[in-house]
């Protein structure tokens, strides 16, 4: 009989401890070949995040929060330079590919205007395609400086347009589909049309057309 209790009172022990639960606290775990470190948990610079290391000891890959708390995980060559890198925020994420020298060269944007592939150079976005800037077409967007030079998209009927700009607010050409047929405008540098060839969306009827630069109809076929 006391054999019995003895078990029962172990056995019931034994659970409690199964079920307890254990919380160990550090500053820093690291994973080791008995020699070199090879990967660090820890606190870098008052935030959380995992490194991976090469046998150099140079950080590869690393998961971290950054100051703003938004997730990073980035990718490092053998000269630890970023190459790639993926940040994830409230408005958006973004994917960057870096050269040699940490600079941007391509990025992957997601935001509340949609996706986009955007080509860097200089700092400068020379080249995107996606969404435009109500996020429900696609896009094609050529520029310099941050100004466009070249935008081909579809307009608000759906339909493809394809304009060349001297500046952002005045293309100089603009080559479409009005939905009767497809037209092209060649317009003066203040935005005014100075050639008009296509079709009419009211009568369905091809038509040319010459104004000059203060809008003045100086030919026009059919009459």
């Amino acid at each position: 009989m006391g054999l019995i209790v003895s078990v029962l009172v172990g056995a019931v022990a034994f659970m409690g401890q199964a079920h307890s639960r254990r919380v160990v606290e550090a500053d820093e775990f690291r994973v080791t070949d008995g020699a070199k470190i090879l990967a660090i948990l820890g606190n870098f610079d008052g935030f959380p995040g995992l490194t991976l290391l090469d046998r150099k000891g140079s950080s590869r890959a690393a998961l971290l929060l950054d100051r703003a708390g938004h997730p990073q995980l980035s990718f490092s060559d053998e000269r630890r330079k970023t190459r790639v890198s993926l940040v994830g925020g409230q408005n958006g994420s973004y994917l960057s590919f870096r050269d040699a020298n940490e600079a941007e060269k391509l990025k992957v944007v997601q935001n509340f205007n949609g996706a986009s592939l955007v080509v860097v150079r200089d700092g400068e976005a020379v080249a995107s395609l996606g969404s435009d800037t109500d996020g429900d077409k696609p896009a094609l967007w050529l520029g310099r400086k941050g100004e466009p030079l070249f935008i081909a998209a579809l307009d608000e009927q759906g339909l493809p347009t394809v304009q060349p700009y001297e500046d952002e607010d005045h293309p100089r050409v603009v080559l479409g589909d009005n939905g009767a047929g497809p037209g092209l405008k060649i317009n003066y540098s203040n935005g005014t049309t100075a050639v008009a060839l296509g079709v009419s969306a009211k009568d369905r009827v091809p038509f040319f057309g010459l104004v000059d630069e203060r809008g003045n109809v100086l030919f026009h076929a059919p009459e």
